[in-house]
């Protein structure tokens, strides 16, 4: 039976994932909506799309040192394969960006 502290830091993970996986999409719009607006003449659009780029860049970093902060607070709880569970549940992509991908890396040893 997991205890109070334990199901309070998988759902903060599970939160913490989403909206890592939020910013992360929101992100990658971003830059498709910046590639066209360079195509453009109108240097207002450009500068608007690649500020926007900048900001959701800055959310998703910040998104990701959330989540593995989380998962380094929650490994003290429970073992690695629990936590990939949570990761690769909710996210079924194995690439680098992944959380399950991130969350490995920033748990493993050195």
């Amino acid at each position: 039976m997991a205890s109070d502290t334990q199901l309070r830091k998988l759902a903060l993970l599970r939160q913490h994932i989403q909206q890592y996986l939020e910013d992360s999409s929101a992100l990658a719009a971003a830059g498709d909506r910046a590639s066209q607006a360079s195509l453009g003449q109108d240097s207002e659009a450009r500068r608007r799309a690649y500020g926007e780029l900048r900001d959701l860049g800055a959310a998703a970093r910040l998104a990701e040192r959330r989540m593995t902060k989380t998962a380094r607070d929650l490994n003290a709880l429970l073992p690695l394969a629990e936590i990939e569970k949570l990761a690769q549940s909710m996210d079924k992509r194995d690439t680098p960006d992944s959380p399950l991908v991130i969350i490995r890396a920033a748990l493993s040893p050195i």
